[in-house]
């Protein structure tokens, strides 16, 4: 993980979040290094590019340094957090407030309203990236990322055209999931895995649910398993409909090439 804290890193931000294989905003450090009005641009700039290619972002320090020594954070805390929410981050993260803080159980339950509250009531025409939350990264035809990038954002469309509940994801590594979650769709993405590893790090990633499925002898049998995940965690219910993302080649990472739309 790429810790954003120097000015030089700016420079080189993209070759940065290229080589990483995920991001954390230092805002503290960061806000030591340049003037302290040029880190909010940064940091909507940095989640911002991160989340295009399909990788995780962190914002971090000072979220709620108010609770090191209150029970409750400010107002201007508060909006902190929902609007780092809001800009796409993955995730966000508290430091000292739970590592040398008086309150620190209760800074994470208040952590956790904060975003389960941003995330379930987004400002009315608010979306990441100026309202623009399709065609964020370059698809460069003819090489294999190009075709799972154009399915996760043709599974984006169709959920938004058939008002889907969920797009659901089988994947080997979790990269058909973070392509579909970098478009922000709007709605659930299960992420339907039979690697424990996956499991665990797509939970980091935006709008993604995580789920523990065994491996499945054909693609027919993957789908089923994968609906089948999507009713037990909730993102789905009887009668909705879902968009599925598949792989001709059950079993073989990288070969994401069907949608399916599937009644529950």
């Amino acid at each position: 993980m790429a810790k954003i804290e120097k000015h030089e890193a700016l420079d080189h931000i993209d070759d940065i979040i290229a080589q990483a294989d995920a991001v954390m905003v230092a805002r503290g450090d960061l806000g030591v290094e340049i003037v302290p009005e040029l880190v909010p641009r940064w940091q909507k700039q940095i989640i911002r590019k991160t989340v295009a290619v399909g990788k995780e972002v962190i914002t971090a320090t000072q979220m709620l340094e108010s609770m090191i020594t209150n029970p409750v954070p400010t107002r201007a805390e508060a909006s902190d957090v929902a609007n780092a929410v809001w800009d796409g981050t993955s995730a966000v993260m508290l430091s000292g407030e739970t590592a040398s803080g008086t309150y620190p159980v209760q800074a994470v339950t208040t952590m956790s309203r904060i975003v389960v509250a941003a995330e379930e009531d987004r400002p009315e025409g608010y979306a990441p990236w100026g309202g623009d939350t399709r065609r964020v990264g370059e698809c460069r035809a003819g090489s294999s990322p190009a075709v799972s990038q154009a399915i996760a954002e043709a599974a984006c469309e169709l959920a938004a055209d058939l008002g889907a509940a969920a797009i659901v994801t089988p994947t080997q590594t979790g990269a058909t999931a973070r392509q579909v979650a970098r478009f922000h769709p709007g709605i659930h993405v299960l992420a339907a895995t039979p690697s424990r590893e996956v499991w665990r790090h797509l939970a980091l990633t935006h709008g993604v649910t995580p789920a523990l499925v065994h491996e499945a002898e054909d693609t027919d049998a993957t789908i089923g398993l994968a609906v089948e995940a999507g009713v037990a965690h909730g993102v789905a219910m009887p009668g909705d409909l879902l968009v599925v993302t598949c792989g001709a080649s059950v079993n073989a990472p990288g070969t994401t090439n069907l949608i399916k739309v599937e009644r529950v």
